[in-house]
């Protein structure tokens, strides 16, 4: 991310390349247009909340307005997904995600997240 957000990843080492995560920005004035927020207070809810959801923060690590999907934060974690794009396409990381979050070990894994799917009907 440019600016003061947070620390961007090299490219294909996001979890945003893959879907995976999505950043927030805080307004901080009720003025026209939006004037970012970026102190990491502003982002605490969202914190809360997305972690309540099983989600990962980013301000565990300095990028207080990202949040993403779990498994998959450290360029280690997204190397098979990489491959997988570079092999075939982003509908078959997501084939394998979709598959990997039914099966009984990632819902173990992820008890948070899955109640939470499970509630909104995926």
């Amino acid at each position: 991310m440019a600016g003061k957000g947070g620390k961007a990843s090299p490219a294909g080492l996001s979890a945003h390349n893959y879907g995976l995560a999505f950043d927030f920005v805080c307004d901080a004035s009720p003025r026209p247009g939006v004037q970012p927020d970026w102190r990491e207070s502003a982002y605490r809810v969202l914190g809360e909340e997305s972690t309540k959801a099983g989600l990962v923060w980013g301000g565990r690590f300095g990028d207080s307005p990202h949040v993403q999907w779990p498994g998959y934060v450290s360029a280690l974690q997204l190397k098979p997904l990489r491959v997988l794009v570079q092999q075939s396409s982003l509908a078959d990381v997501w084939a394998h995600l979709d598959a990997e979050r039914l099966s009984p070990k990632w819902r173990a894994a992820n008890p948070k997240l899955a109640a939470e799917l499970e509630r909104l009907g995926f």
